[in-house]
Parts: C-alpha cells; sequence; structure tokens
C-alpha cells in the first residue's frame, strides 16, 4: 500500500531546489530519453531507471521508473507505443516524475506550494512539477518517501552528465551495461558511487486462465455452434473518476465484446480493478453462450486476453485469432464513450 504522508516542507524545499539545478545542468543535451541511468533509493534499496527527457526540444524531465516493472513498462511504452489503442500505455506506467510545465499546467495545491516556499519561476517550461504515475491511476502529487528518492535522482543525474562530458564515464553503445549511482553509509553520512550494472530488460509472464469447471465446460459444449464472430477487449476510458473529494482518481476499465457481423455490443461492464478482468470477460461470455451458443471465432488483441480465453477456447471448440488492431471495435468504443 501506497503512503499517504506528505512530504514536509524541507523535503520540499529539498526537492525544487534539486529540480532548479537539474533544470539548470541541461542533461537532455548529454542524454536521451532511451540513454537510462540507474539510481538506488538510499533508503529502501529500491531501484530507480532514469529516463531524461528534452533531447527533442519539446518536453523536458526526468522519470524515475521504479524497480523491474517500471522498466518493463518503460520497455513497452517506448516500443510499442503507436501499436497501443487506446489508453493502454495505462496499464504500464509505474514512475516518479519530475517535469518542466507551463505555469496554466499546474492546479493551485502547486502554486500555493511554490509560493509558500518562497519561490519564483517564469516562462514556458519552467514550472517544476512532481508527480506519481501508476498502471491505471490519475497522476498524483508524490508522498514524503517518494519526494525523497525523486530529490537523489535529481541530484546524481547531473553529476553522472558532469563525467560524461569530461570523458570520466562511457554509455554502453551496444546497450549491455549500464550506469548506476549508489550510495553508503560513512560516518552518518551517504557517499555516492558509479558503477556498471547488466542493462537488463525484464519480461512479464501472464499466467494462462485455466477453466476446471466440468460442468459449466459441458453445459458450453453443448450448446449449438454459430458463425458468429465476437471481438473481445478491455481498455482504459480517457474520463477519470473520482469517487469522494479526497479519493485518488482512476482510469475506469471498459469490457466489452461486439459482434462482428452486426457491428452491435453484445455485452459490456466498467469498473476500477485490472485484476477483475479475468471474471468480468468470462461473466458477459458465458451469458451469451448459454443463450445464443457458441461462436465460431474470438478476436482478441494484446497480452491479456490471450491469457484470458486460450485455454477456455480450446476447451470449447471455439477458434481465438490473436490480431494487432481491431479498427472496428476501436470505432465501437469511440461511439459509446461519445454518450458518456
Amino acid at each position: 500500500m501506497r503512503s499517504t504522508t506528505k512530504p514536509d516542507m524541507n523535503q520540499l524545499s529539498e526537492l525544487y531546489a534539486a529540480a532548479v539545478a537539474f533544470k539548470q545542468a541541461q542533461p537532455w543535451n548529454v542524454l536521451c530519453d532511451i540513454d537510462l541511468i540507474a539510481v538506488d533509493n538510499p533508503e529502501s534499496g529500491e531501484r530507480g531507471y532514469c529516463s531524461i527527457m528534452g533531447h527533442g526540444g519539446m518536453h523536458y524531465g526526468l522519470g524515475v521508473y521504479l524497480g523491474t516493472k517500471g522498466l518493463y513498462g518503460f520497455n513497452q511504452i517506448l516500443v510499442h507505443a503507436d501499436d497501443m489503442p487506446g489508453l493502454t500505455f495505462l496499464e504500464y506506467q509505474d514512475n516518479i516524475m519530475c517535469s518542466f510545465e507551463d505555469r496554466e499546467q499546474l492546479d493551485k495545491t502547486d502554486y500555493d506550494q511554490i509560493k509558500a516556499l518562497g519561490l519564483k519561476f517564469r516562462g514556458r517550461n519552467a514550472w517544476p512539477l512532481f508527480r506519481r504515475y501508476e498502471p491505471g491511476l490519475y497522476p498524483w502529487p508524490v508522498n514524503a518517501d517518494e519526494c525523497v528518492f525523486l530529490t537523489h535522482a535529481l541530484r546524481q543525474i547531473p553529476i553522472v552528465v558532469s563525467d560524461l562530458s569530461k570523458g570520466q564515464l562511457r554509455l554502453d553503445s551496444a546497450m549491455k551495461k549500464m550506469i548506476l549511482r549508489q550510495a553508503r553509509q560513512q560516518d552518518g553520512e551517504l557517499v555516492w558511487e558509479t558503477h556498471a550494472i547488466e542493462h537488463i530488460r525484464p519480461t512479464r509472464t501472464l499466467h494462462p486462465v485455466q477453466i476446471s469447471d466440468e460442468t459449466l465446460l459441458g453445459r458450453i459444449n453443448n450448446t449449438p455452434a454459430r458463425q458468429t464472430i465476437l471481438l473481445i477487449d478491455v481498455q482504459y476510458l480517457p474520463e477519470p473518476v473520482q469517487n469522494n473529494k479526497d479519493d485518488r482518481p482512476y482510469f475506469p476499465r471498459l469490457m466489452l465484446i461486439v459482434d462482428k457481423k452486426s457491428d452491435m455490443p453484445i455485452g459490456f461492464e466498467m469498473y476500477q480493478d485490472i485484476e477483475r478482468d479475468a471474471d468480468v470477460v468470462f461473466d458477459k461470455l458465458v451469458d451469451f453462450i448459454l443463450a445464443h451458443g457458441r461462436p465460431a471465432e474470438i478476436h482478441v488483441r494484446g497480452e491479456r486476453m490471450p491469457a484470458i480465453l486460450a485455454d477456455f477456447c480450446q476447451k470449447t471448440g471455439m477458434k481465438l485469432r490473436v490480431l494487432k488492431q481491431m479498427k472496428q471495435y476501436d470505432q465501437m468504443v469511440k461511439t459509446m464513450t461519445s454518450f458518456m
């Protein structure tokens, strides 16, 4: 469970000072967003993989991707962003971010924080903004622990950039090694050191859902086989939901089943928890099959739906096709959400 303890004024002061120094160092002139630098959290030992934004001259900041999960998400978005439908990228975001924004991008809390610290910023891409990004959730102000870790990361990147500029460090062009900044305690102080570590590329295993209810399988296999083709997917909706005033908003999930021939939705549900995907899909799909018979094919895409439906389809004689795109499905989602 993520802590809700807010940073104190001293922690915030250190964070803003580190952000100002980071921006002045202009690390984006030396590093691209794919030139990851690892920084270990001295308090927890968690490893953050730091991506520097700004080389393209559009958006400036530092993203610290947390642990192997955060690194996996970074790689997925980096490689597959153009192929991800809708807001699929929300599933993979897991980082703390310092970005430099225009004044209007800040909310009242951010601006009041800056005023209370006696700080002043002017111009475009000048205002520091600190946010925690988590899968399916709305970006939220950093807590105390995240504030401290982000401060460390903001301080370490200019040191690495300086050493690179002096020729004391080199990036591995083959991307087999990564620069790591790691601290140790000495006489009550943190002493930072530079190491070379393996440039890992984490993977994710989605365990296939196994259907063991023989009674249910028997009922489904006794239904008539139809020529129907169903399109099934789950997406995040673009409008966040906030149940209570102080709650962190979330992006709701939409599970939708579309009949390909009629182009009509035959089952849908909105909910919050991504862990419910399988239950929601099976509830709607099984109801449809028992009422109307087994479809000839089910079309899906991405990573999650094949893992959810492969065993079920194999045991019920339905063909599962994994597609790269489902434009018809996306249009239906667009049509439905336009009325929400």
